[in-house]
Parts: C-alpha cells; sequence; structure tokens
C-alpha cells in the first residue's frame, strides 16, 4: 500500500512519518517506510489557501451571497501548495493507493483539509481519514490502522464550511454598510466578535453605574475552653442607628447562651478531568490569558506530554483505558491503575458517549516532564496532571458544624461556622489552594470547640465593621471564556480568538491582570448599533448550537447547514437594512502602543510628526507606522557606543553600513562579542 499523508504541521508529518517506519526529509515531504507500507508525507502550515474577498464580494450593491468562494494559495506558501498539487496529481493518475487527512482532528483541520482537496478536485473516494488524541507513536500507529473513509467526516466538514461562509456572508456585507455609512473603513462587524465585545462594553457600564451600599457587620470573639472562635450576627445591618444600638448592647453582654448546634458531613467530589476552556480558567488564577494557555498546552501535546487540547469532553471513553494505564505508568504512578476497577472511580472518569459527542476525550497527561522545560510549561502541565492524580483519590469528607448563639439582652441570632477535614482525600493534592471568598460571605472557616445546646460561651470582644458592596469586576480572559461558554459563544477551539481579534481591532485594551476594558472606538461602536440583532449574544448562541449539533452529529449536517445560512442570510439582510438607513459616525482612536511605537519610529528615524495628530487620527498614525516600519533603522546610541569601545580595543574599522543599519550593527556587534 502506497499512502499520501498530509499534515497541518511539520512537527506532525515528521511523527506519523516515524510512526510508519523508517523516514527521511526530501525537500518538502517526509518519506517512510515499514511494516508493508509506503508514505509520502506533506504538511500545510495551517490554511494554505486563502479566501481572496474581493474576488468573492464585489464593490456593488450590499448584501451579497456567494455561495462558492474564490481561493487561492497564501503568500509565502506557493511552493510548499505546488509540490502538494503535483503529489495530488499523481494521486489522481492512480500512483497512490489513498490520500489521507491527518490535519488536526477537529473542525477546523477538517476544513483547512477539505478546501484543499475540494481545490484539487481530488475524488471523494480516494480520500481517508486518520483521528487521534495524542501525538505518540502509538497512537499515531493505530490512527493509521483504524483510518476510515473521509466520507465518515462530512458532519464536521459541513459544519466548518457553514461557519466560514456564515462568518463570511454576515462579516463582510455588514462591515461594508457600517464602513459606508460612517464613512471609516476601519470599523468591522462579526457574528461571535460583536457580541463579545457588547458583553465586555456592557460589563463596564455596569462598573461604572453601580452604586455602592453601605452595610455592617457585627461580630463578636468567643472563647470556650481556650479556644477562640468568631461569631456573626445573621441579619442584614444597614441602619446606622439601630447598629449602634445593638452595639452598645453587645459591649454589655458578658456571655453568649448556644441555642442549636448543626453538624452534617458533606463530601466534595474531584475537579472533573480538564477541557480546554477549565484549564484556561484555572490558569487564569496564574496570570495566563486564554490565548497563552492554549500556545503553552499545544506545545505540551506536540512534544508528546499531554493529549489533544481543543476539547470537549471531561471524560475519556471505554476504549482509552489502556492508554490511561500506559500514562499512569509513564508519570510514575502505576499503582493506581488497580483502582480502575473501582465502579465509583471509572464513572468518574469514563463516559463514551460524550467523546464521541465531542470528537476528543478530556486533557490528561501522557508523559513525565523532560529536563530543561519552560516554567509556563511547568504550571500548565501541573494543573494537568493534579486533575488527572485527583480523580483516582478518594472524596473530600469533612464535618461542617454551625452553632448558633444569642446574647442576652440582644434580638436576632450569631452564627459561628467551623469545619473539621475527616478524609482529606483529592484536597491533599490542593492544600496550597486558598479558597475564594464570594462577596457577601463575612464567616471564614475556623476550627470549633466542641459546643452542646445551653452552653454559655465568654465573649472576649465585639467589632462593628462599616462595609460597601462591590460593583461586578471586569472580565478578564478567563472569566469572558466562561461567560462565552454559558452563552454558547464559539468552540473550545476558537473562543481564546476573539479577545486578540477585538484587541488588534482597537475596540478593547488589556492590563498585566488580563483584565478587558471597552475602547473609547468599541464602546461608540456598541452604543451605535446595540438596538440591532447581531449584537445579541443569544442569537449568536442559537445559530452555533446549529454548528455544534451538525459536528456532534446530532442532526443532518445538510438539512442543519441550510437551516443556518438561512437564519444568517436573514439576519444579514435586515442588518445590512438598518445600518444602510441610519446616521452613525465613529471617530476611531489609535491606542497608546501605536502612538508610542510611532513615537519610537519618528525619533529614530529623524522625520517630523503631528504628535496631535498622532495621539487623535487612527489612519494618519497607521499610515505613519506602514510607511516608516520598512525604512532601515539607525543602530541605538548604545549600540554605537558599544560598537566603537570594541572597535578600539581590537583596533578594527567599524564597517559604514552598520553606522546606518540597526540591523548590521547587530550582526557586527554578535560577531565581535562571539569571538
Amino acid at each position: 500500500m502506497r499512502y499520501l499523508i498530509i499534515a497541518e504541521k511539520k512537527s506532525v508529518a515528521e511523527k506519523i512519518a516515524k510512526a510508519v517506519g523508517r523516514a527521511s526529509f526530501k525537500k518538502d515531504h517526509y518519506e517512510a517506510r515499514g511494516n508493508g507500507l509506503e508514505a509520502d508525507v506533506y504538511y500545510l502550515f495551517g490554511h494554505i489557501l486563502r479566501v481572496d474577498i474581493n474576488k468573492t464580494f464585489t464593490d456593488g450593491q450590499l448584501p451579497q451571497f456567494p455561495e462558492k468562494l474564490s481561493l487561492s494559495p497564501v503568500s509565502g506558501r506557493k511552493s510548499l501548495y505546488s509540490s502538494l498539487k503535483k503529489a495530488l496529481e499523481k494521486a489522481k493518475k492512480g500512483e497512490y493507493d489513498r490520500v489521507v487527512v491527518a490535519t488536526d482532528p477537529d473542525r477546523e483541520g477538517e476544513a483547512i483539509a477539505r478546501e484543499l482537496l475540494e481545490y484539487t478536485k481530488v475524488p471523494k473516494n480516494l480520500c481517508w481519514r486518520m483521528w487521534w488524541n495524542s501525538e505518540t507513536v502509538e497512537a499515531l500507529r493505530k490512527a493509521i490502522r483504524e483510518m476510515k473513509p473521509l466520507s465518515e467526516y462530512d458532519h464536521l466538514a459541513v459544519a466548518g464550511k457553514g461557519r466560514m461562509i456564515g462568518d463570511l456572508w454576515l462579516g463582510i456585507n455588514c462591515s461594508r454598510a457600517l464602513q459606508r455609512t460612517a464613512g471609516n473603513n476601519r470599523l468591522s462587524i462579526g457574528r461571535v466578535q460583536t457580541p463579545v465585545l457588547k458583553m465586555i462594553v456592557d460589563r463596564q457600564k455596569e462598573i461604572e453605574n453601580f452604586r455602592p451600599e453601605k452595610y455592617y457587620v457585627l461580630s463578636a470573639l468567643c472563647e470556650k475552653d481556650g479556644r477562640k472562635f468568631t461569631a456573626i450576627y445573621q441579619e442584614k445591618l444597614k441602619d446606622k442607628e439601630k447598629v449602634e444600638q445593638l452595639y452598645g448592647k453587645l459591649r454589655g453582654a458578658p456571655y453568649f447562651v448556644v441555642s442549636k448546634v448543626e453538624t452534617k458531613r458533606k463530601k466534595k467530589s474531584p475537579p472533573s478531568l480538564p477541557r480546554l476552556s477549565d484549564l484556561q480558567s484555572e490558569a487564569g488564577k496564574y496570570g495566563f490569558s486564554a490565548e497563552r494557555t492554549l500556545a503553552v498546552v499545544q506545545k505540551l501535546y506536540e512534544a508528546g506530554i499531554v493529549t489533544y487540547p481543543r476539547t470537549d469532553s471531561r471524560y475519556l471513553a471505554e476504549a482509552d483505558e489502556s492508554e490511561v494505564v500506559q500514562a499512569l505508568e509513564k508519570i510514575g504512578r502505576p499503582e493506581l491503575a488497580k483502582l480502575l476497577k473501582d465502579k465509583k472511580i471509572r464513572k468518574r472518569i469514563f463516559n463514551t458517549k460524550d467523546v464521541e459527542r465531542a470528537g476528543h476525550h478530556a486533557i490528561i497527561p501522557i508523559n513525565s516532564l523532560p529536563a530543561g522545560i519552560s516554567r509556563e510549561e511547568k504550571i500548565i502541565y501541573n494543573l494537568i496532571l493534579r486533575r488527572f492524580l485527583a480523580n483516582f483519590l478518594p472524596d473530600y469528607e469533612y464535618d461542617e458544624t454551625t452553632v448558633f448563639l444569642e446574647a442576652p439582652g440582644i434580638p436576632g441570632k450569631f452564627r459561628a461556622k467551623g469545619k473539621v477535614d475527616v478524609v482529606l482525600g483529592w484536597k491533599e493534592l490542593y492544600r496550597k489552594e486558598k479558597t475564594e471568598q464570594k462577596e457577601g460571605e463575612e464567616e471564614q472557616e475556623q476550627s470549633l470547640p466542641h459546643l452542646e445546646k445551653g452552653e454559655e460561651v465568654r465573649k472576649l470582644r465585639e467589632t462593628l465593621q462599616e462595609k460597601e458592596t462591590k460593583p461586578p469586576s471586569p472580565y478578564t480572559s478567563a472569566t469572558l471564556i466562561k461567560a462565552m461558554e454559558k452563552l454558547n459563544l464559539g468552540t473550545q477551539a476558537t473562543r481564546h480568538t476573539f479577545e486578540k481579534v477585538l484587541l488588534a481591532r482597537g475596540y478593547i485594551t488589556r492590563d498585566r491582570k488580563n483584565r478587558l476594558y471597552p475602547t473609547e472606538a468599541g464602546r461608540k461602536l456598541i452604543e451605535t448599533i446595540e438596538s440591532l440583532e447581531i449584537t445579541s449574544p443569544e442569537l449568536t448562541g442559537k445559530w452555533e448550537t446549529v454548528l455544534k449539533s451538525i459536528a456532534e452529529r446530532r442532526i443532518d449536517p445538510f438539512k442543519g447547514l441550510s437551516e443556518f445560512l438561512h437564519g444568517i442570510k436573514e439576519l444579514t439582510k435586515k442588518t445590512v437594512s438598518e445600518l444602510s438607513s441610519s446616521s452613525i459616525r465613529i471617530e476611531r482612536k489609535p491606542t497608546g502602543k501605536m502612538v508610542a511605537y510611532a513615537r519610537k519610529l519618528a525619533e529614530a528615524l529623524k522625520v517630523e510628526v503631528d504628535l496631535k495628530r498622532l495621539r487623535e487620527d487612527w489612519d494618519y498614525c497607521r499610515k505613519f507606522i506602514e510607511e516608516h516600519s520598512k525604512r532601515e533603522l539607525p543602530p541605538t546610541p548604545k549600540q554605537v557606543k558599544l560598537a566603537r569601545k570594541l572597535a578600539e580595543e581590537r583596533k578594527i574599522e567599524i564597517p559604514e553600513e552598520a553606522l546606518r543599519s540597526k540591523k548590521k550593527m547587530s550582526e557586527f556587534l554578535t560577531e565581535l562579542l562571539g569571538k
């Protein structure tokens, strides 16, 4: 058998070639031979074709709904495309038994492969599909053995095609309508991008419109048998006069009487095996943006250390049990494998139907960390490892005791809550984690002495605190993804990308704590179009549900595609009509980073710049950067100073070109310092 295999990345192509057998690199692909199989493994570097917007959409009347997209090879990848095309032509002539799709095993990977095969007119009956959850040799060999006809993945291709066409129809038509009406060709609207921006704008408005309310917390430090604990008054206190009266009475009360004691045994199961969004949310506590989390976990996956990251399942399939056993051996915990016989543990870990729905199982570690790994990779790996191990450990059990107390002459009750660990179980792995306290929860976990109804306990001191209600927090990378997930906006693989898009377009900013804020341009855009349906997260979520149902085979793919595109078409017509008949003016200001970079260029190149326009006019600032960033920058004063010092020491001349070019000066200094 002779296969032509198409991978999405060069690194994956190399791994597949090695999984086949003896492999060697030949200019633009890998050749592999082994186990009675010959394979030529090519790679794409992601999308090798691009949609030519100006050929797909004309400058004429809006809206336009082209079903056939005008594609062309991506600039810079034309030689790669040429090699692939030649190989695919050979396949069409019968020189290969199968064309095997080995792009990333998800909706996007399927779309990347299908657009190439359709563009080059490769017969579908010649095409097959490899599918895997990890890039180990064993997993890839299994994927080669168990490959299926490409037609069995039509549901994914249809969902991917629907998303691409729907996003283009709505995005291009509505953006152009807005640009024409507003007289600003930098404005853009998107099916998911715009509702996400509205969420960020709405949250900022909530924060700004929030009016804090004062409230009071009355508490007492008590003692019994030498053990101290805090009791808090249970009524909500907002009336300052009433509070001061209660506080006066409490100061005169020497003791409390226990009126009721409740103790309940409680259990907590471990956190589930992680999906991508779970990992992004947890990593957010360590300062990771959603985008950075995915980049790091993708690197771990490509290194064969964890399984496929873009997953929407928290389980593994029953058929993956051997993979779990191997993983436990590789991470040095083989003794846990025997626990897979426990029904409770199996229920936590295995759910074949959910994995079939999602297409991939939860993220798990499949190897220990090698030496020389980065700090970021250690953090993300340990988050995955900890969740994996936690699911083999017993439930966390504790006794929660609630004590109600009354003070003589004071209406109402005080309450003290305490917790005693009974079985630490999986919590052993999370001992250093702080328990997050929700707003309004004044009681902290504490250890209580043994108390019984009717007992008196001594009051040591009383405290009256004045507090204020807090506004909602700005979205962060992690909390935005959680909110998007609840509203069904985007997918596990794409949710992190919308933050990047909004940042690039100057609609939002992000601070060092990954908090997201709308810019003036972002606010103005949403305030201008917020009455339009296109800004509704609920509506966009509805269309995403249709795509998800197609991808998960819950509805007929072609019927679902027709329903989806019909809905997008109607929404696009309505939005274009509303935008075209409105009066909109949105001035877009450049971001602080743009202004700073432009000023740096002006200073380095010694060119004049209108600082006022630079700060106020997006187009002026953008054009200045585009024009001058292409020019050769001169060396910095520090570079020149170092070069003169080294040249004097070594009694050599500084090349004239190094005195004119920062790049040439860097090369000159590198050469000198390397000697």
